[in-house]
């Protein structure tokens, strides 16, 4: 008996504090399509939902759910104030053919490179696309990670519950 009270205390303590996670978008550094470095903190200084999508360019998924983003950009702009942020996770060699990708395929909203991926291992991501909604402290409302054609439709009513 004291042995089933000695692991469940174990387990309770370790998950505790182990288990917690940081429901914040970490600060990182990125680089923008410029050549210039920022840090994702200047995500949270706005006071409107930001969507983020992890990305790659080899990421078929990854690429329709960003056409899918651009079609809603303006209606959510309009009735959110919602920023749309893409962050490509090519590695340092492909980084070259993401600017030209990103003009190729008109995509209209801010885009950031990310070649060692260290925001998305931050933000637990395990595969592409990753799409997180933050609210307008920066917490982490909101997580997927792949899509399908209905994730515009869950992020659409994840942001009306938000309004509300």
């Amino acid at each position: 008996m004291i042995r089933i009270l000695l692991t469940t205390l174990f387990f309770f303590i370790f998950s505790t504090v182990f288990g917690q996670t940081n429901p914040f978008f970490p600060d990182m550094e990125l680089e923008t399509t410029k050549d210039r470095i920022i840090n994702s903190r200047t995500f949270k200084r706005a006071s409107h939902p930001k969507i983020i999508i992890f990305w790659v360019t080899t990421s078929r998924s990854a690429i329709q759910e960003l056409n899918a983003l651009e079609l809603k950009k303006v209606s959510w702009k309009e009735s959110y104030e919602a920023q749309i942020i893409a962050i490509a996770l090519d590695h340092s060699k492909q980084k070259k053919k993401v600017i030209p990708f990103i003009k190729s395929n008109n995509w209209s909203f801010k885009c950031y490179l990310d070649p060692s991926a260290k925001s998305m291992i931050a933000a637990k991501g395990q595969d592409v696309p990753l799409t997180l909604i933050l609210d307008h402290t920066g917490e982490i409302v909101w997580r997927l990670e792949g899509f399908d054609s209905n994730t515009t439709t869950k992020i659409q009513e994840q942001l009306d519950s938000m309004l509300k």
